[in-house]
């Protein structure tokens, strides 16, 4: 059975990497004009400047296709204005991307996450302050059983050490 299944996920994966070089030597797609998205800092100028760009379009079909003119394509590229809501949608529409990817700055969106890093490093300090008195409180609930009513089998010690080891790692891991 199990080689009936190999042999089955082989095939379909043949078939699948034939049609991919298919595609690929196919003069109806272009996989080889594809760019790389370049990660940079940009605001909105910037992101209306690359995006045309990409699309290889100039200021007068971009202004076209918004039912502007080309100035005002150019001073929202040069920072001098900025396009009005409904522009920013049809901007969104025509180049496929969403109206926070055009609105929001990219530096705003690393401190968001960068503060987020740090809510998130301070909920791992607590919990490792609750996992500490959660081992404190055992250790000495075992401890005053072992004491009290001398039950000191193998599963208190080997809880003692692990116990121990624990404290010890927890010191010198700060």
């Amino acid at each position: 059975m199990l080689v009936l299944l190999n042999k089955h996920c082989n095939l379909k994966l043949t078939k699948f990497i034939a049609k991919l070089v298919e595609c690929n030597h196919s003069s109806q797609y272009h996989f080889d004009k594809i760019k790389p998205i370049e990660v940079t800092s940009m605001n909105l100028n910037q992101k209306i400047s690359q995006l045309r760009n990409d699309n290889n379009w100039s200021q007068e079909e971009l202004a076209e296709k918004l039912n502007v003119s080309r100035q005002s394509v150019s001073k929202w590229e040069s920072g001098q204005a900025k396009p009005d809501l409904d522009k920013i949608i049809a901007l969104s529409n025509i180049f496929d991307v969403s109206t926070d990817y055009l609105l929001k700055d990219d530096n705003e969106e690393k401190s968001n996450k960068s503060t987020n890093k740090h809510h998130f490093s301070l909920s791992w300090i607590q919990f490792g302050r609750l996992n500490s008195a959660i081992w404190a409180i055992a250790g000495a609930i075992y401890f005053i059983c072992g004491f009290a009513f001398d039950n000191w089998d193998s599963s208190m010690i080997i809880f003692s050490i692990t116990l121990i080891l624990t404290i010890i790692i927890r010191l010198f891991a700060h």
